[in-house]
């Protein structure tokens, strides 16, 4: 006698379709520049939703304004008061800081970029799921479609959104992190060198190339962890501002994806 009860719930999970969970529709590059738009027209104040659409290029009623208002929500960038007509949409510090911050030296803004980039929780999981990048779509799209619940559609959008976003990004260059091996003795702590600076003149001079494993600590920036495994071969952290979560998760991201490396250096 079969027992069919038995059959019904061993067999593999029945994929439940429906709406795909939520991603943004455009990538962070062009948030920005809707952001900076809306800046541009409306400042850094909570301006009306209508006013919004329309510096984003959209009628009032638009159903791309609508995915644009998402899409900037999900990066980060804005902040929504109110319902309905009386909604006002207003720029995040995030989203001032790097579409105003013309500076020579990048490195704040290059890390704000890499942390809103983050902040979709679909782009989270596709980083945290393959963090050496995306090497097959076809891949990639049935992990969305069967583990996530992507609609085949939705899964594709998203992986062409992703992808896009991670170049701009830079989330995968391996500058999240700073691996110090072979540092010369002294370290960052030893007296200053005269490398690098300002000339005579005021303008600013390029260093030559730093000795292997020298890295400087920028304005802003400290020391935040130190350890040492052997004489002359240790690792640094360099941290800007105060940790939060997601800078946490980055950090056990980013030890999980050495650990894969070593155990594969070790074969």
């Amino acid at each position: 006698m079969t027992d069919t009860k038995g059959s019904a719930t061993s067999g593999p999970k029945r994929l439940k379709i429906g709406r795909s969970p939520a991603y943004p529709s455009i990538p962070l590059s062009a948030a920005l520049e809707k952001a900076r738009a809306q800046y541009e027209m409306e400042g850094r104040y909570p301006a009306p939703l209508q006013s919004a659409f329309r510096a984003w290029g959209y009628s009032d009623k638009s159903s791309g304004g609508r995915d644009v208002r998402a899409s900037l929500r999900y990066f980060g960038l804005i902040t929504i008061e109110g319902d309905g007509d009386l909604a006002k949409v207003q720029l995040t510090d995030d989203a001032l800081r790097v579409i105003l911050d013309d500076r020579e030296d990048q490195t704040e803004k290059k890390a704000i970029i890499r942390r809103l980039a983050l902040t979709p929780a679909a782009h989270k999981k596709l980083w945290t799921k393959y963090p050496e990048g995306i090497k097959s779509t076809a891949t990639a799209r049935h992990y969305l479609h069967f583990e996530e619940g992507f609609n085949p559609s939705a899964a594709e959008a998203l992986i062409a959104e992703f992808q896009a976003t991670a170049d701009f990004a830079g989330l995968y260059q391996p500058d999240t992190m700073t691996v110090i091996q072979d540092a010369p003795a002294g370290g960052d702590d030893a007296a200053d060198d005269g490398v690098g600076g300002d000339d005579e003149s005021g303008t600013r001079r390029d260093p030559p190339p730093a000795p292997k494993g020298r890295v400087s600590v920028m304005d802003g920036e400290r020391v935040a962890f130190t350890e040492e495994s052997q004489p002359g071969q240790y690792l640094k952290l360099i941290a800007s501002g105060e940790f939060d979560d997601m800078m946490l998760e980055a950090l056990e991201d980013f030890v999980k994806r050495q650990r894969k490396r070593l155990a594969a250096s070790q074969q």
